[in-house]
């Protein structure tokens, strides 16, 4: 696995622990000091409260599963809630210290410090951002059909898009600076056949070296756009390309236009 995606991945488990350990700890604290106990007797559980006394004596008490059976079940969670919290905080530490330890630029600077001279002379096996941005650009391909309906809208980089949407989209990625590909065809698999879509955008997260695909539905209000949109979603999905992951979408309707600051939000999450 690349450094890249492991870095991101241990990112996203930091999060998650983050989350979980924040959850738990509301409901760390109990009333009920001590612990609860189970002995097995004649294949029957009985149940016995422990605790320390003012005197700091351990005492045992006995609990009727009838009588104390919230008492019981709120011990038991509370032991549980303690030794989940306990091992999640472990698992935190130890996402962190592996982060810490991880320098995501560490095997691409071998190259990236040399002279450029030198650089002319070697071929690297991880190559600097410029050469990586560089060879994922040169990656090149024909470019969709526009009928003569199409109105002629051109993104600030020059190329041709089929929206006053996809032009803010396109020249908002150019402006920061953010490689992307317009309409690039994708192979994918429907029902064990090969299928060539073409996702509105191909973008690159040039820190990390992730790809991803950037969908914008434009017509929400059409029922029958919103339908096949959906039906491209799953479709991207069959193939193991998720929202949230490997693919971000954008909404508009006649109504609600591309909400501009969500779609920076995006970027700053996903491509930056």
């Amino acid at each position: 696995m690349p450094i890249m995606e492991l870095r991101e991945m241990l990112l996203k488990k930091e999060q998650e622990l983050e989350k979980l350990v924040q959850i738990v700890e509301k409901h760390a604290d109990s009333p009920l000091p001590g612990t609860l106990q189970i002995s097995m007797i004649k294949g029957k559980p009985r149940y016995y409260h422990s605790y320390l006394d003012k005197n700091g004596i351990k005492q045992l008490k006995y609990l009727s599963a009838v009588k104390e059976g919230p008492k019981i079940m709120e011990l038991a969670q509370h032991s549980y809630n303690a030794a989940f919290l306990k091992t999640a905080t472990d698992q935190l530490k130890a996402v962190r210290r592996a982060l810490n330890r991880i320098d995501e630029k560490a095997l691409a600077n071998v190259f990236a410090l040399l002279h450029s001279e030198r650089k002319k002379l070697i071929t690297p096996f991880v190559p600097d951002e410029e050469m990586f941005v560089k060879q994922w650009e040169q990656d090149e391909y024909q470019p969709g059909y526009f009928s003569d309906q199409t109105p002629s809208i051109y993104s600030n980089r020059g190329e041709r898009v089929r929206s006053k949407s996809e032009k803010i989209i396109a020249d908002k990625y150019y402006e920061r600076g953010i490689p992307y590909k317009y309409e690039k065809p994708l192979l994918l698999k429907k029902q064990a056949k090969n299928i060539t879509i073409r996702p509105d955008f191909t973008t690159l997260n040039k820190r990390t070296r992730i790809q991803r695909y950037h969908e914008h539905f434009g017509k929400m209000d059409d029922p029958q756009y919103a339908r096949k949109a959906l039906e491209k979603i799953r479709l991207y999905e069959s193939n193991g390309i998720f929202i949230g992951e490997q693919l971000i979408i954008t909404f508009e309707s006649s109504e609600q236009p591309l909400d501009k600051r969500e779609f920076e939000l995006l970027i700053e999450k996903y491509l930056i």
